[in-house]
């Protein structure tokens, strides 16, 4: 059927002939969307997240891979702990160090803060006191670990925001080590996400935050508390167990919600999840779709030693028109899902990029005057949009009587589920027409782009 069109394009050579062509093309891309496998309709969305902010990026270049409110503030809880923690670490001088609960952080921290259960003078080592905080959560050994360092809460809170501001997460701001709700202490699931990163950079951290559980020695008496990681992801006799998961904190106060934040590592490519504001049955299941979406449809490759993202967001029927559009520039590398509805604004920003000399003016003239052109601009593109605007353009001359509206509706419409056209439908669409316009400009008449 290929070879049929183009002997038909060969001999068109008057508008009688052009519109013959129009049917023939429009014809020959029916016929191949038929072959269109209903696999490509099994869309892979990003997920649908419970909790009000999240975030997931990739661990080596930080792209931001899914978001949800991803630059409004929140409160982080006892996920402030992985800054603290990572903190401790970095300037820990002896592991050993013997560190004391004082009455200063029993009289500071509000008593329903989370605790192991250690009493005033009871003494633990330095790296002892890591463990609880990472893994017990425990507010008072935080308090008493960031005056060892620092002298001061407040001097400790200002190394904290010191390091923010290298971290680059600009919109936050911690006043304390564990968490505990303060109106000035808030972050962004962005933010989150890059003090996560780095943190769980930390080989020695990341450790601590995989530990399931940990033996915690009192050292004046001979009592030992085991600590469970309250993280559940990370426990392979929960239902929410994920064995990509390396290191989790997890938090929890009423105005904060239920927060978590993880590191997990899958064979091509390693992930950042934040969630905040969620609530205990959905907490786990939020990180796990955010992370599963991204292990599925993105990866990580490197190129003289620098972490390059692919987006494999396609499906298999469509990656060759997607690889198509990129090779060609049509369209730039990003996380765009390829699976998701385009709307009409990315499409008729590819189809200016696909026909580079069609004259698009009609579309401008079109969105300018009509309010309603305006609006629906930045929806997903309908079929009926698609049909609107390909009726303002000015077409070749092959096709100055605009699409076949029998065909258009008994063929095209039905092949697309809600009426939508996705990125890679469009992709798919944009290729066809360029072969469309590429054998009209050199067969089809004597000047295809002039009405």
């Amino acid at each position: 059927m290929y070879l049929a069109i183009v002997q038909s394009l060969t001999f068109c050579n008057n508008k009688k002939e052009g519109l013959h062509l129009k049917k023939l093309f429009l014809i020959y891309v029916i016929v191949a969307l038929s072959f269109m496998p209903s696999s490509v309709f099994a869309i892979v969305f990003p997920p649908e997240i419970f909790a009000e902010g999240a975030v997931l990026i990739e661990a080596n270049t930080g792209a931001i891979l899914y978001g949800k409110n991803t630059y409004d503030i929140f409160y982080p809880a006892s996920t402030t702990k992985v800054l603290s923690t990572l903190i401790l670490l970095e300037e820990m001088q002896d592991p050993y160090a013997i560190v004391e609960k004082t009455a200063d952080s029993v009289n500071t921290v509000p008593s329903d803060s989370s605790h192991i259960g250690l009493l005033v003078g009871d003494r633990h080592t330095y790296i002892d006191g890591l463990y609880g905080i990472l893994l017990g959560s425990d507010n008072f050994i935080a308090h008493d670990m960031a005056v060892y360092n620092a002298g001061s809460i407040e001097a400790f809170a200002q190394k904290m925001n010191n390091r923010i501001f290298q971290i680059g997460a600009v919109s936050t701001n911690f006043t304390n080590p564990h968490g505990y709700h303060d109106e000035f202490h808030y972050t962004t699931p962005y933010d989150l996400a890059l003090i996560a990163r780095e943190a769980f950079a930390n080989p020695y951290l990341r450790e601590i935050a995989s530990t399931t559980n940990y033996f915690f020695e009192q050292l004046n008496t001979p009592k030992t508390f085991e600590i469970r990681n309250s993280a559940r992801v990370l426990h392979p006799d929960e239902v929410a167990y994920n064995e990509h998961v390396v290191g989790a904190k997890t938090g929890f106060h009423t105005p904060a919600g239920n927060t978590l934040v993880v590191r997990a590592d899958y064979d091509n490519i390693d992930l950042i999840g934040v969630v905040l504001k969620s609530n205990l049955a959905n907490r786990d299941n939020d990180i796990n779709s955010m992370l599963e979406f991204g292990a599925t449809n993105f990866t990580v490759s490197y190129e003289n030693g620098q972490p390059i993202l692919n987006n494999i967001s396609y499906s298999e029927w469509g990656e060759p028109f997607v690889q198509n559009a990129l090779n060609n520039n049509w369209i730039t590398p990003s996380n765009q899902h390829y699976q998701a509805n385009i709307t009409s604004r990315q499409f008729m920003a590819l189809m200016e990029s696909t026909l580079t000399n069609l004259n698009t003016s009609g579309w401008d003239n079109y969105i300018n005057i009509s309010n309603d052109a305006i609006h629906l601009v930045n929806k997903d593109l309908s079929i009926e949009f698609f049909y609107e605007l390909f009726n303002k353009l000015y077409l070749p001359y092959a096709m100055t009587d605009g699409i076949d509206h029998a065909l258009f509706n008994s063929h095209i419409m039905p092949l697309f589920e809600d009426s939508q056209i996705t990125f890679e439908e469009a992709t798919y669409i944009a290729h066809y027409f360029d072969t469309y316009f590429n054998f009209a400009t050199n067969y089809g008449t004597v000047n295809a782009f002039v009405l």
